[in-house]
């Protein structure tokens, strides 16, 4: 089991100066319009909710390549994770980003803790198992998106298309 020491200080320090703390997990193989509609969306709707919107971070959490490959492993991943996180950082809508090496981000979501915890429109109604080991409960945010992209398909459909 891998922990998070990088992580849980990063989130600590963000609690100790009065932030709240969104986080986003997924495997982000290819960022296209919804993922950025995504980040866009959920400032605006824990603005809802929080007093002081300087106060809030959003932390993407990504999947390892090893772990893409295992969960999807007709996938071509264009961007090694090291770059994904170069990317999801250079966003104004994302604070902080860290990769995890799990099938399921459960045990990074345990070192940040955090206040919210956001899932796609394609979550809603769904168990989220990666949040069973985590007190308190963060509160769960289903955010519907205008544009439904997925990742898999554009990158399956260059690959197919020998773009």
């Amino acid at each position: 089991m891998y922990t998070y020491p990088e992580a849980e200080n990063w989130a600590n320090l963000q609690r100790c100066t009065g932030h709240q703390i969104a986080q986003i997990s997924g495997c982000f193989t290819l960022l296209h319009p919804a993922h950025i509609e995504l980040f866009e969306e959920t400032r605006k709707q824990i603005v809802s909710f929080i007093s002081n919107s300087s106060k809030l971070k959003v932390v993407v959490t990504i999947n390892c390549d090893l772990i893409i490959k295992a969960l999807k492993s007709n996938i071509h991943i264009p961007f090694p994770a090291k770059d994904r996180i170069y990317m999801l950082e250079s966003l104004r809508t994302v604070d902080k980003a860290f990769i995890f090496y799990e099938p399921d981000p459960g045990i990074i979501a345990q070192a940040i803790m955090p206040n919210f915890y956001i899932k796609g429109y394609d979550w809603a109604g769904k168990h989220l198992p990666e949040l069973d080991n985590i007190s308190p409960k963060p509160q769960v945010i289903i955010v519907e998106t205008a544009k439904h992209y997925s990742s898999s398909f554009i990158i399956h459909s260059l690959t197919e298309s020998n773009f």
